[in-house]
Protein backbone atom coordinates (compact mmCIF):
# COMPACT_ATOMS: atom_id res chain seq x y z
CA UNK A 1 0.00 0.00 0.00
CA UNK A 2 2.03 3.18 -1.41
CA UNK A 3 1.23 6.31 1.16
CA UNK A 4 0.13 9.28 -0.43
CA UNK A 5 1.78 12.53 0.79
CA UNK A 6 0.01 16.28 -0.17
CA UNK A 7 2.90 18.26 -0.82
CA UNK A 8 0.78 21.15 -1.62
CA UNK A 9 0.16 21.20 2.03
CA UNK A 10 3.84 20.55 2.87
CA UNK A 11 4.94 23.46 0.53
CA UNK A 12 2.32 25.77 2.32
CA UNK A 13 3.57 24.82 5.62
CA UNK A 14 7.15 25.56 4.89
CA UNK A 15 6.60 28.74 3.44
CA UNK A 16 4.23 29.97 6.49
CA UNK A 17 6.86 28.89 9.01
CA UNK A 18 9.64 30.63 7.02
CA UNK A 19 7.31 33.71 6.72
CA UNK A 20 7.01 33.23 10.55
CA UNK A 21 10.50 32.85 11.27
CA UNK A 22 11.55 35.98 9.39
CA UNK A 23 8.56 38.19 10.83
CA UNK A 24 10.32 37.25 14.08
CA UNK A 25 13.51 38.30 13.25
CA UNK A 26 12.51 42.10 11.69
CA UNK A 27 10.15 42.35 14.75
CA UNK A 28 13.34 42.02 17.51
CA UNK A 29 15.72 43.69 14.90
CA UNK A 30 13.86 47.38 14.55
CA UNK A 31 12.31 46.74 18.26
CA UNK A 32 15.60 46.83 19.62
CA UNK A 33 17.15 50.14 19.95
CA UNK A 34 20.91 50.22 18.29
CA UNK A 35 23.58 51.74 20.77
CA UNK A 36 26.08 54.06 20.19
CA UNK A 37 29.53 54.14 21.30
CA UNK A 38 32.38 56.23 22.12
CA UNK A 39 35.99 55.22 21.71
CA UNK A 40 38.44 55.39 23.80
CA UNK A 41 41.68 54.67 24.79
CA UNK A 42 44.44 53.49 27.13
CA UNK A 43 48.14 52.62 27.39
CA UNK A 44 49.25 49.48 29.60
CA UNK A 45 52.93 48.67 30.46
CA UNK A 46 52.09 45.72 32.14
CA UNK A 47 51.20 42.35 30.58
CA UNK A 48 47.86 42.34 29.59
CA UNK A 49 47.89 38.28 28.59
CA UNK A 50 44.50 37.17 29.12
CA UNK A 51 42.48 40.75 27.53
CA UNK A 52 41.23 39.86 24.10
CA UNK A 53 38.62 41.76 21.82
CA UNK A 54 35.68 41.98 23.29
CA UNK A 55 36.74 41.85 26.60
CA UNK A 56 33.83 43.62 28.80
CA UNK A 57 34.29 46.72 29.90
CA UNK A 58 32.69 47.63 33.74
CA UNK A 59 32.18 50.72 35.32
CA UNK A 60 32.03 49.78 39.10
CA UNK A 61 31.03 46.65 38.21
CA UNK A 62 28.34 47.57 35.39
CA UNK A 63 28.80 46.71 31.82
CA UNK A 64 29.28 49.65 29.75
CA UNK A 65 30.99 48.49 26.81
CA UNK A 66 33.98 46.32 25.59
CA UNK A 67 37.57 45.72 24.26
CA UNK A 68 37.61 47.13 20.60
CA UNK A 69 40.99 46.16 19.92
CA UNK A 70 44.46 45.23 21.22
CA UNK A 71 47.95 46.61 19.36
CA UNK A 72 51.79 47.36 20.04
CA UNK A 73 52.55 50.47 20.49
CA UNK A 74 54.78 51.31 17.59
CA UNK A 75 56.42 54.88 18.72
CA UNK A 76 56.91 53.24 22.26
CA UNK A 77 57.23 49.34 22.00
CA UNK A 78 57.07 48.87 26.01
CA UNK A 79 53.73 49.92 25.77
CA UNK A 80 49.96 48.71 24.61
CA UNK A 81 47.26 49.98 23.13
CA UNK A 82 44.06 48.92 24.01
CA UNK A 83 40.78 50.69 22.58
CA UNK A 84 37.58 50.58 24.11
CA UNK A 85 33.86 50.98 23.21
CA UNK A 86 31.65 52.23 25.94
CA UNK A 87 27.77 53.26 25.20
CA UNK A 88 27.66 56.74 24.71
CA UNK A 89 26.47 58.78 27.65
CA UNK A 90 28.46 56.80 30.10
CA UNK A 91 30.24 59.23 32.50
CA UNK A 92 34.05 59.38 31.49
CA UNK A 93 35.64 61.61 33.92
CA UNK A 94 39.04 63.21 34.41
CA UNK A 95 39.51 61.31 37.48
CA UNK A 96 38.65 58.15 36.22
CA UNK A 97 40.81 55.28 35.65
CA UNK A 98 41.34 51.88 34.12
CA UNK A 99 42.50 49.00 35.48
CA UNK A 100 43.63 45.23 34.40
CA UNK A 101 41.29 43.00 36.31
CA UNK A 102 41.34 39.26 36.07
CA UNK A 103 37.97 36.97 36.35
CA UNK A 104 38.56 34.01 39.14
CA UNK A 105 40.66 31.08 38.17
CA UNK A 106 39.66 31.23 34.47
CA UNK A 107 42.27 33.67 33.64
CA UNK A 108 39.88 35.82 31.29
CA UNK A 109 40.82 39.66 31.73
CA UNK A 110 38.60 42.58 31.67
CA UNK A 111 38.80 46.52 31.77
CA UNK A 112 37.59 47.74 35.05
CA UNK A 113 36.71 51.65 35.65
CA UNK A 114 36.61 53.76 38.63
CA UNK A 115 36.07 57.18 39.76
CA UNK A 116 38.48 59.29 42.18
CA UNK A 117 36.30 62.40 42.30
CA UNK A 118 32.46 62.45 40.91
CA UNK A 119 32.72 66.28 40.10
CA UNK A 120 35.64 66.34 37.95
CA UNK A 121 34.78 67.66 34.47
CA UNK A 122 34.43 65.13 31.89
CA UNK A 123 37.22 63.53 29.86
CA UNK A 124 37.97 65.55 26.40
CA UNK A 125 40.79 64.19 23.66
CA UNK A 126 44.36 65.26 23.37
CA UNK A 127 45.45 66.94 20.41
CA UNK A 128 47.77 64.56 19.88
CA UNK A 129 45.94 61.28 20.47
CA UNK A 130 42.87 60.09 18.07
CA UNK A 131 40.62 59.58 20.67
CA UNK A 132 40.15 60.41 25.01
CA UNK A 133 43.05 58.63 26.78
CA UNK A 134 41.73 57.01 30.21
CA UNK A 135 44.71 56.54 32.86
CA UNK A 136 45.96 53.49 34.04
CA UNK A 137 46.93 51.95 37.04
CA UNK A 138 48.55 48.67 38.40
CA UNK A 139 46.30 45.75 37.87
CA UNK A 140 46.02 43.28 41.03
CA UNK A 141 48.23 41.14 39.77
CA UNK A 142 50.85 43.76 39.01
CA UNK A 143 50.18 44.85 42.54
CA UNK A 144 51.09 41.38 44.19
CA UNK A 145 53.86 40.81 41.96
CA UNK A 146 55.55 43.91 43.67
CA UNK A 147 54.29 43.03 47.05
CA UNK A 148 55.88 39.74 46.65
CA UNK A 149 58.96 41.45 44.96
CA UNK A 150 59.71 43.67 48.01
CA UNK A 151 58.84 41.02 50.30
CA UNK A 152 61.74 39.10 49.29
CA UNK A 153 63.93 41.41 48.58
CA UNK A 154 63.66 42.66 52.35
CA UNK A 155 64.07 39.39 53.51
CA UNK A 156 67.24 38.84 51.41
CA UNK A 157 68.88 42.06 53.23
CA UNK A 158 67.41 40.30 56.71
CA UNK A 159 68.99 37.01 56.35
CA UNK A 160 72.31 39.08 55.17
CA UNK A 161 72.11 41.02 58.27
CA UNK A 162 71.44 37.43 60.39
CA UNK A 163 74.76 36.05 58.59
CA UNK A 164 76.93 39.00 59.35
CA UNK A 165 74.93 39.26 63.27
CA UNK A 166 76.23 35.58 63.48
CA UNK A 167 79.74 35.08 62.21
CA UNK A 168 82.34 33.30 64.21
CA UNK A 169 83.79 36.34 65.89
CA UNK A 170 79.74 37.13 67.24
CA UNK A 171 79.26 33.62 68.32
CA UNK A 172 82.73 33.57 70.45
CA UNK A 173 81.85 36.75 72.13
CA UNK A 174 78.63 35.29 72.96
CA UNK A 175 80.11 32.34 74.18
CA UNK A 176 82.66 34.27 76.58
CA UNK A 177 79.32 36.28 77.27
CA UNK A 178 77.59 33.22 78.86
CA UNK A 179 80.52 32.05 80.47
CA UNK A 180 80.80 35.66 82.62
CA UNK A 181 77.21 35.02 83.47
CA UNK A 182 77.77 31.51 84.50
CA UNK A 183 80.82 32.92 86.49
CA UNK A 184 78.60 35.54 88.18
CA UNK A 185 75.97 33.21 89.04
CA UNK A 186 77.88 30.99 90.94
CA UNK A 187 79.76 33.92 92.73
CA UNK A 188 76.06 35.03 93.67
CA UNK A 189 75.25 31.92 94.90
CA UNK A 190 78.37 31.50 97.25
CA UNK A 191 77.36 35.21 98.26
CA UNK A 192 73.77 33.85 99.10
CA UNK A 193 74.01 34.45 103.43
CA UNK A 194 75.74 38.31 102.29
CA UNK A 195 72.92 39.05 100.38
CA UNK A 196 70.32 38.19 102.70
CA UNK A 197 72.24 40.56 105.29
CA UNK A 198 72.03 43.41 102.62
CA UNK A 199 68.70 43.04 102.39
CA UNK A 200 67.96 42.87 106.01
CA UNK A 201 69.74 45.83 106.74
CA UNK A 202 68.31 47.44 103.66
CA UNK A 203 64.78 47.09 104.81
CA UNK A 204 65.66 48.29 108.28
CA UNK A 205 67.16 51.04 106.79
CA UNK A 206 63.82 51.58 104.80
CA UNK A 207 61.64 50.99 108.38
CA UNK A 208 63.80 53.55 109.89
CA UNK A 209 63.38 55.98 106.86
CA UNK A 210 59.63 55.89 107.33
CA UNK A 211 60.37 56.37 110.71
CA UNK A 212 62.32 59.50 110.01
CA UNK A 213 59.83 60.48 107.41
CA UNK A 214 56.62 60.20 109.85
CA UNK A 215 58.54 62.30 112.42
CA UNK A 216 59.57 64.65 109.47
CA UNK A 217 55.63 65.30 108.57
CA UNK A 218 54.77 65.82 112.75
CA UNK A 219 57.61 68.24 113.29
CA UNK A 220 56.35 69.86 110.14
CA UNK A 221 52.55 69.98 111.48
CA UNK A 222 54.21 71.16 115.02
CA UNK A 223 56.05 74.07 112.92
CA UNK A 224 52.45 74.97 111.12
CA UNK A 225 51.03 74.90 114.37
CA UNK A 226 53.86 77.18 115.85
CA UNK A 227 53.92 79.67 113.33
CA UNK A 228 50.44 80.10 113.53
CA UNK A 229 50.62 80.81 117.06
CA UNK A 230 53.32 83.42 116.21
CA UNK A 231 51.35 85.10 113.76
CA UNK A 232 48.76 85.45 116.13
CA UNK A 233 51.27 86.86 118.46
CA UNK A 234 52.55 89.19 116.18
CA UNK A 235 48.78 90.36 115.05
CA UNK A 236 48.19 90.87 118.70
CA UNK A 237 51.39 92.91 119.41
CA UNK A 238 50.41 94.95 116.11
CA UNK A 239 46.55 95.24 117.85
CA UNK A 240 48.24 96.55 121.05
CA UNK A 241 50.60 98.89 119.40
CA UNK A 242 47.91 100.63 117.36
CA UNK A 243 45.91 100.64 120.76
CA UNK A 244 49.04 102.53 122.62
CA UNK A 245 49.15 104.90 119.53
CA UNK A 246 45.75 105.93 120.17
CA UNK A 247 46.45 105.75 123.14
CA UNK A 248 49.24 108.41 123.41
CA UNK A 249 47.90 110.60 120.72
CA UNK A 250 44.60 110.90 122.61
CA UNK A 251 46.65 111.72 126.48
CA UNK A 252 48.55 114.66 123.99
CA UNK A 253 45.88 115.83 122.97
CA UNK A 254 44.70 116.27 126.76
CA UNK A 255 48.00 117.54 128.12
CA UNK A 256 47.69 120.10 125.52
CA UNK A 257 44.55 121.29 126.19
CA UNK A 258 45.21 120.98 129.99
CA UNK A 259 48.29 123.16 129.31
CA UNK A 260 46.66 125.41 127.23
CA UNK A 261 43.65 126.24 130.37
CA UNK A 262 45.88 126.38 133.11
CA UNK A 263 49.53 127.61 131.71
CA UNK A 264 48.92 130.81 134.19
CA UNK A 265 48.02 128.90 137.19
CA UNK A 266 50.83 126.45 136.43
CA UNK A 267 53.38 129.45 136.10
CA UNK A 268 52.11 130.71 139.47
CA UNK A 269 52.23 127.47 141.39
CA UNK A 270 55.78 126.55 140.05
CA UNK A 271 56.91 130.33 141.17
CA UNK A 272 55.89 129.45 144.26
CA UNK A 273 57.80 125.91 144.72
CA UNK A 274 60.58 127.07 143.60
CA UNK A 275 60.56 129.98 146.45
CA UNK A 276 60.06 127.09 148.99
CA UNK A 277 62.75 124.66 147.71
CA UNK A 278 65.27 127.57 148.25
CA UNK A 279 63.72 128.37 151.86
CA UNK A 280 64.08 124.47 152.37
CA UNK A 281 67.64 124.15 150.74
CA UNK A 282 68.75 127.52 153.49
CA UNK A 283 67.09 125.26 156.13
CA UNK A 284 68.80 122.36 155.38
CA UNK A 285 72.15 124.67 154.97
CA UNK A 286 71.67 126.26 158.84
CA UNK A 287 70.91 122.07 159.84
CA UNK A 288 73.86 121.27 158.68
CA UNK A 289 76.33 123.80 160.26
CA UNK A 290 74.55 123.44 163.75
CA UNK A 291 72.37 120.67 164.02
CA UNK A 292 71.05 121.96 167.59
CA UNK A 293 69.16 123.81 166.63
CA UNK A 294 66.44 121.13 166.05
CA UNK A 295 66.81 121.26 170.00
CA UNK A 296 67.73 124.28 171.40
CA UNK A 297 66.32 126.93 168.84
CA UNK A 298 68.01 129.31 166.64
CA UNK A 299 70.57 131.12 168.77
CA UNK A 300 70.11 134.71 168.78
CA UNK A 301 74.19 136.47 168.60
CA UNK A 302 74.38 139.22 170.66
CA UNK A 303 76.04 142.44 169.28
CA UNK A 304 79.54 142.45 170.47
CA UNK A 305 80.87 146.09 172.09
CA UNK A 306 81.28 148.38 169.43
CA UNK A 307 77.97 147.46 167.48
Amino acid sequence: MENKVNYTLVGVFVLALSAALIGTLLWLTVGTEEKQYDVYRLFFRDSVAGLNPKAAVRLRGVAVGEVAGIALDRKQPDRVIVDLKIERGTPILESTKAVLATQGLTGIAAIELSVDNPNAPPLKRREDEPFPVIPTGPSLVQRLDNAVTQVLGDFGKLSNRLQALLDQDNLDAVHDTLGNLRTLSAALAKQTATLDQVLRATADTAEAASGAAKEIRNLGARLKTTVGLVDDTVRSFGQTARTLDTAVAGTRRDLQQFAGSAGPELAGLLAELRRMTEVVERLGGELERNPRMLLFGRKNDNPGPGE
